[in-house]
C-alpha cells in the first residue's frame, strides 16, 4: 500500500501480480483474497490508465463479491459503483476517440476532395499535378 501512495505504480503493479497468483494458488479464483488484491491491482492499472484491464478486474471483483457476500454488501455496492464509474469513462474515451477519427476522415476526405478539383481543373486546362509530386507539368 506505501507504493500506491508514493505513486510507485509500477512496482504496486508488480507486487499485486505476484501477490494475486499466489492467493489465487492458496484461495482460489472464488475467494475474498482474490477479490480483494484484484480491487487493489485495478485500481493502479486505473492509476496507469490502463482502464480496460482495470475493467476486467473491477467485473471480477463484483462478480465475486456478489457470489460470496451478496448484493447488499458495502463491498458489492461500493465495487459496483466502481465499475460503473470505469465503464462511463470506457464509454466517454471510446466516444471522443470516435468523434475525432471520424473527424480527422472528414478532414481528409475534404482534402482528397479538394485534390481531386484541383487535379481536374489542370487536366482540364491541359496540365497534371500529383499530391505526391508537388510540380505542375505541361502536356
Amino acid at each position: 500500500m506505501l507504493q500506491l501512495k508514493q505513486r510507485k505504480y509500477e512496482e504496486a503493479d508488480s507486487t499485486f501480480r505476484k501477490v494475486l497468483e499466489k492467493e489465487q494458488k492458496l484461495f482460489g479464483t472464488e475467494s475474498l483474497q482474490v477479490a480483494d488484491t484484484s480491487k487493489l491491482l485495478a485500481t493502479v492499472l486505473l492509476a496507469k490508465h490502463q482502464v480496460h484491464e482495470a475493467n476486467v478486474l473491477f467485473q471480477g471483483v463484483l462478480q465475486i463479491y456478489r457470489a460470496l457476500l451478496g448484493d447488499e454488501h458495502p463491498k458489492t455496492k461500493s465495487a459496483q459503483k466502481t465499475l460503473q464509474t470505469v465503464k462511463t469513462h470506457i464509454s466517454d474515451s471510446d466516444d471522443l476517440l470516435l468523434r475525432r477519427a471520424t473527424a480527422a476522415r472528414e478532414r481528409s476526405m475534404h482534402e482528397s476532395s479538394d485534390s481531386d478539383v484541383f487535379a481536374n481543373v489542370l487536366r482540364q486546362s491541359g496540365r497534371s499535378w500529383s499530391p505526391l509530386n508537388t510540380s505542375i507539368k505541361s502536356s
